[in-house]
């Protein structure tokens, strides 16, 4: 079968300097076959790498030897209280209980905020990462997470805000404990929310959204279930960083070599990727004050790498367009915000997910002028 293969490539320059960007050899290796060192290569070559390595990681993530996704379903509550009273377009808000993650692992509860009487038909996983609390209305809201999630509400995009295990307070434990079964735990509401609505069919559509940890859960799910058609990864994640020893600080589900020596966050991206209609967007914001940004770099990873945190996001971003080319369809999309001015989903990001994702009123379309680098690769 013959594919159309179409790369756009936009270098908007706002930087003094853009580093060159070189091309790295992608290693042509078996289908989840780790690297010599964890997350250092791409090891997908084709449609059935993709397909071999998302069973490999079901496998390992749900305890199973299937291949296949769990079909536990929730225990929904419906028309709960609103923690958001205020917020427009809130139709009812549904309680979503996990019953299948053992209590030992800090399952926590999820609210699902129904669009209405304006909807799209599309629902939005939206998870906030490692706030410490599960309290929605509690977090800081420089995160801008409060903001983002009514900007989709008003879309018309319904809204499934989950939370990570233990609020984010307990990753080691739950890492310690469980291993491999801990990251299908940290999915495991999405997974079961997504086969109730298979079931009710009350949405045409699933899509997600998440910064820091929620960042990581989002790259995570994408690539263990294609049902989730378009993924922001914002502040989530960087291939290979976490295994770099002395560097450290990463929480647990970060660094559990016995599931990324299975597939690395660059496969993992790749997976996310991958299929009909899919796209995945990365987004690292320059002006971190926590992570994946210049300042988290540093002279630990600067000397091991022998490049800036510039040239090692470019040349990364470039070894999964070179790999693309022969995974198809498929599209991966990097992009540095510039705008944001901390650990955020900045004024540009929600932009850029509301216009990306459409909706039932109109979006701005991001302004040029936030645009620093952007990796685009599309193979359909």
């Amino acid at each position: 079968m013959t594919s159309t293969l179409s790369t756009v490539i936009v270098l908007a320059l706002c930087f003094v300097a853009e580093p060159a960007i070189t091309s790295h050899r992608v290693a042509a290796q078996t289908a989840c076959n780790p690297a010599p060192i964890i997350d250092s290569q791409i090891t997908l070559g084709s449609p059935n790498d993709v397909v071999a390595c998302q069973q490999a990681i079901i496998n390992a993530a749900f305890g199973t030897s299937a291949g296949q996704l769990p079909t536990t379903l929730p225990v929904v509550t419906p028309a709960v209280a609103n923690p958001f009273p205020d917020f427009t377009n809130v139709a009812e808000v549904d309680n979503y209980h996990d019953p299948a993650t053992p209590p030992q692992a800090y399952p926590e509860d999820a609210l699902l905020y129904i669009a209405g009487p304006v909807s799209s038909g599309k629902v939005v996983i939206l998870n906030g990462g490692h706030q410490g609390t599960c309290d929605w209305t509690a977090f800081d809201p420089g995160f801008n997470l409060q903001a983002t999630m009514q900007g989709l509400l008003n879309a018309g995009h319904s809204v499934f805000a989950m939370n990570m295990l233990g609020c984010g307070t307990n990753d080691d434990l739950i890492v310690g404990t469980y291993g491999n079964l801990a990251i299908g735990y940290y999915v495991a509401a999405a997974v079961e929310a997504m086969n109730y609505w298979d079931v009710t069919g009350e949405f045409n559509e699933y899509d997600m959204v998440g910064l820091s940890g929620g960042g990581w859960t989002t790259e995570i799910l994408a690539a263990l279930d294609p049902r989730v058609t378009t993924s922001f990864a914002d502040a989530g994640s960087m291939p290979g960083i976490a295994f770099i020893d002395p560097f450290s600080g990463f929480p647990a589900e970060y660094t559990l070599s016995s599931y990324y020596g299975i597939a690395g966050f660059l496969d993992h991206y790749i997976m996310d990727s991958y299929g009909s209609g899919r796209t995945h967007i990365q987004i690292l914001n320059y002006n971190d004050d926590c992570c994946f940004g210049p300042a988290e770099w540093g002279p630990t990873l600067q000397g091991y790498y022998g490049e800036t945190w510039d040239q090692y996001v470019a040349n990364y971003a470039n070894n999964i367009a070179a790999a693309l080319t022969a995974i198809s369809p498929s599209s991966y999309q990097l992009i540095v915000d510039m705008v944001a001015t901390q650990h955020q989903i900045s004024t540009y990001a929600q932009s850029l997910i509301l216009s990306t994702l459409g909706g039932s009123s109109s979006s701005p379309a991001p302004s040029a002028r936030n645009r620093q680098l952007t990796r685009t690769s599309r193979f359909r």
